[in-house]
């Protein structure tokens, strides 16, 4: 069992952001794989609008 404390998750994206921006160093996730988690979001919209499964690599 793992526990953490709770916090603003948006506010530590943001951060974080900005401190790639200004020291050059690279994101925790890098665009590409930003784009294989939008595919599985959208497959899985697509699957409960059709009530199917949807293949993420072909939206």
């Amino acid at each position: 069992m793992f526990e953490s404390e709770d916090g603003d998750t948006f506010a530590a994206e943001i951060s974080h952001f900005v401190d790639c921006l200004t020291t050059g160093n690279r994101p925790l996730n890098t665009e590409v794989e930003g784009i294989g988690v939008l595919g599985i979001i959208l497959a899985a919209y697509e699957s409960s609008r059709t009530r199917k499964a949807a293949d993420a690599l072909s939206l």
